[in-house]
């Protein structure tokens, strides 16, 4: 029985380079579990004591706003895919919840077993921290993988005959975009104004919104190209005045919090509150697991911005990281459902700022936060 469920488990990817003596003592401690399809494995929230080897089925990954019970799908797993191995580790509570979509057969590992074989076998515990900093860099790539998809899943322009007119107007309010839909049929030019996803007017031979939209609906043929508003780079301004009022609201001792409202600002003047909203938790959710300070910051994007540091904070190179890694994986969120975000820039507004954030070496983490979330 050992024996076979050895060489299954060398199947999976990650033992796929382990010792035959260390494979050995990890493989006899796994124990297995089925689960039905449509049943809690894990749930968000609870202690992280136990590692999970899916050896048949699919499961659904899962984190769930607090204040609306909203579900925020992170992803999918299948067979030979792992799950909750952070907790070996940490111990931390689970950071989302996991639901069998099929019927599912797993190898777990509980935390207990786990501090107990490392306790007696030391080369076990090398083994194990190369297997889960290779699972890291292998997540950073399949997500980066999939955002470059999303990134190019719909081309700014087209034919009208490849997609459609109803299909490209709802693209457009779907994504929030903020700016202009132009559509071309021969001679005739039909420009479509949004501003977070809800058109504004229609500009077509001085017809009424609603003439416009008949005439333009019949067209079955022609061009089309999105043509989304961009933050200006001169001056480090933006085209939205919230943006130029919380910049003047710049004080010398609270520059963090004063570059991150201007920063938020620009995000919902961009893409609107719902989205930033869910955008923010997500990466709350997402670095939960890796960042013990997270509870020194707080974000809430409505009914209106507020963000709040705890008082008495001892700034460490781990909140500029903490703080670079949220931002950047908010907009990697966002540059799937908005479009035109390639153009905003991490710099403020405010030199004094830029100064400030230089000397905590703020822009170096967030260059270097592609490395650790992938995108």
């Amino acid at each position: 029985m050992l024996e076979k469920s050895i060489e299954q488990l060398k199947r999976v990817p990650l033992f796929s380079s382990i010792g035959n003596t260390d494979f050995e003592l990890i493989a006899e401690q796994l124990t297995q579990e089925n689960f039905p399809a449509g049943s809690e494995i894990l749930h968000e929230g609870d202690p992280g004591d136990a590692f999970y080897i899916l050896k048949k089925g699919r499961v659904r990954v899962f984190a769930t706003l607090e204040d609306t019970n909203e579900e925020i799908p992170l992803s999918f797993l299948e067979e030979g895919d792992h799950f909750g191995e952070m907790s070996l580790i940490t111990g931390e509570s689970r950071s989302a919840s996991i639901n069998a979509v099929t019927d599912v057969e797993v190898w777990k590992l509980s935390k207990d077993t786990f501090d107990a074989l490392i306790l007696n076998n030391p080369s076990v515990t090398l083994t194990l921290t190369h297997l889960l900093t290779q699972r890291l860099k292998g997540a950073n790539v399949a997500r980066k993988a999939s955002e470059e998809y999303y990134q190019h899943k719909f081309s700014p322009g087209g034919k009208i005959s490849d997609v459609g007119i109803i299909k490209i107007l709802k693209y457009a309010e779907d994504n929030s975009l903020s700016g202009k839909v132009i559509l071309e049929n021969n001679d005739d030019c039909a420009t479509f104004h949004y501003r977070k996803g809800q058109l504004e007017k229609i500009d077509y031979h001085d017809l009424s919104e609603d003439e416009a939209l008949d005439s333009v609906l019949t067209w079955n043929s022609g061009h089309f190209h999105i043509e989304p508003s961009v933050f200006k780079i001169d001056g480090g301004t933006t085209t939205d005045e919230a943006h130029k009022q919380k910049a003047a609201e710049t004080t010398d001792d609270q520059p963090i919090l004063a570059y991150l409202k201007e920063k938020f600002s620009e995000i919902v003047a961009f893409a609107g509150p719902r989205i930033t909203r869910r955008a923010v938790n997500h990466a709350f959710h997402s670095f939960s697991g890796y960042f013990n300070n997270l509870n020194d910051l707080k974000i809430e994007i409505e009914p209106v911005i507020r963000i709040s540091l705890r008082q008495n904070l001892k700034w460490t190179d781990k909140h500029s990281l903490m703080i670079a890694i949220l931002l950047r994986d908010v907009i990697d969120i966002l540059e799937r459902d908005v479009i035109g975000l390639s153009f905003w820039s991490p710099r403020s507004a405010d030199d004094r700022i830029n100064d400030f954030l230089e000397g905590l070496q703020y822009f170096a983490f967030y260059d270097e936060a592609m490395e650790v979330i992938g995108s």
